[in-house]
């Protein structure tokens, strides 16, 4: 073996091997090389950076593909293989770990190992510990093509088994004639054209819907034919089983929106809010100015499947 000094390439001889903490063989394989680890056929082998030794966050550890030279050239790949099996066996997992728990302040080592990613080389499965973000606004396989927002995400039960959730985004629109009335708040119709207002028989089946899973509601696009007044309200209301009216349930969001230009869409980010499946939720508008307006009103559902 070769190991690289100041003054060129100096060959290691007449070390035996049984003297080395670590075996390390060089040969070559076909158009590559190879090098090769470990001596023992029942240990695992490590390769470890080394401990800083003055204060300081550790140094890194990298991996990077050969640099291309001449012009437009193409980058070395770094390619990783799992262990091969034999017979019906699974091919070795690929796994990332660290210690995703801090510790408390201080100098001591936190040496918790979780796994933080991990593909199984048997199904092929992907697991996150934690959350994913795609840079782009779509993700396609094979054989379909999906929305980022659909991308199934892996949580843990109680038991601490990996379960399947799938966010989904439904997308619904309302357009209904609002009242001049600035102290009403304005439950939007669901496959109706009029609103139902606070203090009023908010028993009407039309102001709710049903939720099939449990979810949140991200944002709320609205549009008026006239101005609403700058310091307008959006609540998001629920109520449970044996509860009849909107205004007697849980008001789990009311948020804030300028709606004061006309013929102007404006799209708000919702702050947090959950219902659960079988909940039965509402949208209201309260304005703050203006007159009655026809306003078109879409609302973006994220449920939990």
């Amino acid at each position: 073996m070769g190991i690289k000094i100041t003054r060129g390439y100096r060959v290691l001889s007449k070390i035996p091997v049984e003297s080395l903490d670590l075996y390390i063989k060089s040969f070559t394989s076909g158009s590559g090389e190879t090098i090769l680890l470990g001596k023992s056929d029942t240990l695992d082998t490590t390769i470890t950076r080394g401990t800083r030794k003055s204060d300081g966050a550790g140094n890194a550890l990298q991996i990077q593909g050969g640099q291309a030279t001449g012009t437009n050239q193409v980058g070395g790949d770094v390619n990783i293989y799992t262990g091969y099996p034999t017979g019906n066996a699974a091919a070795g997992d690929f796994k990332v770990f660290g210690a995703l728990g801090k510790g408390s302040s201080g100098s001591g080592v936190n040496p918790a190992n979780n796994t933080m990613f991990s593909i199984s080389g048997d199904t092929g499965n992907v697991v996150i510990n934690g959350s994913l973000t795609v840079g782009s606004t779509e993700v396609i396989n094979s054989s379909a093509q999906v929305s980022a927002s659909a991308i199934p995400t892996l949580n843990q039960d109680t038991t601490g088994t990996a379960t399947n959730a799938t966010k989904q985004i439904v997308i619904t629109t309302h357009n209904f004639q609002l009242t001049n009335n600035t102290s009403n708040i304005n439950y939007v119709p669901f496959n109706n054209l009029n609103e139902s207002t606070s203090g009023g028989p908010m028993t009407n089946y039309w102001t709710r819907t049903l939720a099939p899973y449990p979810g949140t509601i991200k944002k709320i696009a609205v549009r008026s034919q006239t101005s609403l007044g700058s310091s307008c309200l959006l609540r998001i209301s629920k109520i449970t089983d044996t509860t009849d009216k909107l205004e007697d349930g849980t008001h789990v969001d009311n948020t804030n929106v300028d709606l004061s230009t006309a013929q102007t869409t404006v799209i708000t980010t919702m702050n947090t809010n959950s219902f659960a499946a079988g909940d039965a939720v509402g949208v209201a508008i309260q304005r703050s100015a203006g007159s009655s307006a026809q306003v078109i009103l879409t609302i973006v559902w994220e449920y939990t499947t």
